[in-house]
């Protein structure tokens, strides 16, 4: 019976299951269920990523002992109802924009939520209380489904907000430098706004004339001068300033040409 609701979930392209979708399946008992998620899980079939949430592990994945989040990602989230995307370093490197393979899988999401870490996965739950709009999310084809990723506008500014976890201001540049052609200006202001966030607009002004684009940096100046934006750090809590940009309104307060030019 098991065998046959496993086979029939990936006859559908279906790749995860909720313990109580089986139990509803099987109609067995609780003990029985038990014993029978224990010896799948035991035999390399299945893998309990949280909960009563579980994933297939097919062939190609049975020796590593799990498949990669981004195949699951989507089906777990609707399952626990929390709104998320990929974000950050994952979704930089689904566009291309960094040539790092990430050892873990970076995902904002509306609600509070442990992060998994443990031999066989790695996935990073970042809380953001103000989610953004639909429409700066991508959805992207996986070999499962649908994920829903940051855009490139959202991206960069996310990788600003969050430095630390992107790998710092050396590598958040390095990652701008390669979504800049991908950047819409309309959608960035706008989702600026939205946002209400003008100190990432800011950072990023900067990182684009530091880096020469001068043609969509000067695009974003002339907005960000109609909202009279106050000076800010160009890293959040690094009290050594270097020096200050006054188009900009950013203390410099660390010297990244050094590293990339």
């Amino acid at each position: 019976m098991m065998q046959k609701f496993l086979e029939d979930l990936q006859s559908y392209g279906i790749y995860s299951f909720s313990r109580d979708q089986l139990k509803d399946n099987l109609r067995i008992s609780e003990d029985a269920l038990k014993k029978i998620l224990q010896r799948y899980e035991k035999k390399g079939k299945i893998q309990r990523i949280r909960r009563k949430f579980y994933i297939i592990l097919t062939p190609e994945y049975k020796k590593t002992g799990s498949m990669p989040p981004i195949l699951f990602i989507d089906d777990m989230m609707k399952y626990f109802k929390i709104d998320y995307y990929i974000a950050l370093i994952s979704a930089a490197n689904i566009y291309g924009a960094t040539h790092q393979q990430p050892q873990v899988l970076q995902v904002i999401v509306n609600k509070q939520l442990k992060s998994i870490i443990n031999k066989r996965l790695r996935i990073i739950f970042i809380t953001k209380n103000k989610f953004p709009k639909e429409k700066y999310f991508e959805k992207k084809k996986t070999d499962t489904g649908y994920i829903k990723v940051s855009s490139p506008e959202l991206t960069c500014l996310d990788i600003l907000k969050y430095q630390k976890q992107s790998g710092g201001i050396n590598q958040v540049c390095e990652i701008i430098s390669q979504l800049v052609e991908l950047i819409d200006e309309k959608k960035i202001l706008s989702l600026s706004k939205d946002m209400n966030k003008f100190i990432y607009l800011q950072r990023l002004g900067y990182v684009l004339d530091f880096l020469k684009y001068d043609k969509i940096a000067d695009r974003i100046y002339k907005d960000l001068k109609k909202h009279k934006p106050h000076p800010i750090k160009l890293i959040a809590g690094n009290n050594e300033i270097i020096t200050y940009n006054e188009k900009w309104k950013v203390f410099v307060n660390y010297d990244i040409e050094k590293d990339l030019l």
